[in-house]
């Protein structure tokens, strides 16, 4: 990727911010910035959702801090890594350092996921600073009282407490990656479970002196449409408030090919194309419409504001993920594979790496010319070419679809990404973004069948 600045000299200790940092493009964002030598902030919505893949996020800070070269990193982990119903561990005895709770099997059952998070995490910390010898450290607080920054009782919530009635523990401990023999990480090691609490990110920029700023989650219903929207703005806003350099928008190809108003059918479409968004009403596409909209809001706030506002627009994104869920866009491709009783369009789909999409984001952040939409689909295949390229590579390894589930329709002129490539952007061929992709879900088990299951398509894809 060419950016028309050195990697050495990109980042430059500047800090960005990353809403919804856990998503899958997001995570490979912040994976490409920490590379960079950017300082990353990522914002959480909510951490009791997905909370065994927290210990992924540390991971990936840690390797982070080793790129960098950071001279130490101090994970703080939680006095729930120690208490909790600790294996093999006295009921009477002072609980030190050497002491770590029941394994996470305990706590999933009583669902308590905030621990099960918390032990995942620092496990997994602490063993990639014996793998790596960088210097890691964690500290283990109790519960936190004190006077709050800001005087806010809104902001109160009641949270559950897990509590043992055994020997006292210490109020705080420490530890580090010479934990007793028998005890700690070295023992029980925890495999990194992805990131806990998505971070619904959509927006990437930077406020002030450097941060970043994005924000805007949304669902298939109606319901969500209006905080589609009135997130985004609330970003924006405070991104104007904090004298934000740039704002990336992550919007969607959604926004771009859905039945243009006014615009020839033989004709490529370019930045210049927008959905139309009654349509999408009217056909109760509800994530197409809230796409639109919030692009929309986004590009006439910076018109209005004079806040530089750019966006991006990726296709169906394939590649390796960094969580330990199958998402939406490589579910598409699973369902390729293995096959199921669900029908599809043969559409003309483009697609793109989660990696390149990562790059171009960077991209279109560091290059002062980028201006307005970006078009991010540099490959493009019909169903039937897909299938045909799947069992090409993958000669009777897989079920996959029957061509009869494929119903034909008529294929639009494609969509190119001339705008991106412009500013230098290169991208992987798409045979090894699907090997990849594959590759990644061999190993993850999401191409195992599950007694009782039965794979199925996507029903955004049959949508959009």
């Amino acid at each position: 990727m060419s950016t028309g600045r050195t990697e050495e000299a990109a980042g430059s200790g500047e800090t960005v911010c990353v809403t919804g940092a856990g998503g899958y493009i997001a995570s490979w964002l912040v994976k490409l910035l920490l590379s960079r030598g950017y300082t990353v902030h990522g914002t959480v919505r909510d951490l009791t959702r997905n909370a065994g893949s927290c210990c992924y996020w540390h991971h990936k800070c840690t390797q982070g801090c080793l790129c960098c070269k950071c001279r130490r990193a101090v994970v703080v982990s939680s006095m729930v890594a120690v208490e909790v119903n600790p294996k093999d561990w006295p009921k009477d005895k002072i609980k030190d350092e050497g002491c770590w709770s029941d394994d996470k099997e305990f706590c999933r059952n009583d669902e308590n996921w905030y621990s099960v998070a918390k032990i995942s995490s620092e496990e997994a910390a602490l063993e990639y600073a014996k793998q790596t010898g960088l210097d890691v450290v964690t500290v283990n607080p109790t519960l936190a009282c004190g006077r709050r920054r800001r005087d806010d009782s809104s902001g109160v919530r009641r949270r559950r407490a897990w509590q043992q009635a055994a020997a006292p523990p210490a109020a705080a401990t420490t530890r580090n990656r010479q934990a007793p023999s028998g005890q700690g990480p070295g023992a029980r090691r925890a495999r990194p479970q992805g990131m806990a609490g998505r971070w619904p990110w959509r927006l990437c920029g930077s406020i002030g002196g450097g941060q970043s700023c994005s924000g805007i989650a949304v669902g298939l219903s109606r319901e969500m449409l209006g905080p589609a929207v009135t997130g985004t703005i609330n970003v924006l806003k405070a991104a104007s408030a904090a004298n934000a350099r740039r704002v990336v928008v992550v919007s969607s190809m959604v926004s771009v090919e859905i039945n243009p108003k006014d615009w020839p059918k033989d004709k490529i479409k370019d930045e210049n194309c927008w959905s139309d968004k009654e349509f999408c009403r009217n056909d109760e596409n509800w994530y197409s419409v809230a796409k639109i909209s919030s692009e929309e809001a986004a590009l006439e706030y910076g018109k209005q504001t004079g806040l530089d506002v750019v966006s991006v627009n990726p296709a169906v994104v394939f590649g390796p993920l960094l969580q330990p869920t199958l998402n939406t866009s490589c579910q598409f491709l699973v369902y390729f594979l293995k096959g199921g009783p669900d029908q599809m369009r043969n559409k003309l789909w483009h697609i793109v790496d989660v990696r390149d999409t990562a790059d171009a984001l960077l991209l279109v952040y560091e290059t002062p010319e980028a201006s307005g939409r970006h078009i991010c689909a540099p490959h493009f295949i019909s169903a039937h070419g897909l299938l045909d390229m799947l069992k090409s590579m993958y000669p009777d390894e897989y079920p996959f679809i029957s061509k009869e589930s494929i119903y034909d329709m008529d294929h639009p002129a494609p969509m190119p990404s001339d705008k991106l490539k412009k500013l230098g952007w290169k991208v992987r061929p798409l045979k090894e973004t699907i090997a990849e992709t594959v590759e990644f879900c061999q190993q993850a088990g999401f191409l195992e069948d599950l007694e009782g299951t039965t794979c199925r398509f996507p029903s955004l894809y049959n949508i959009i």
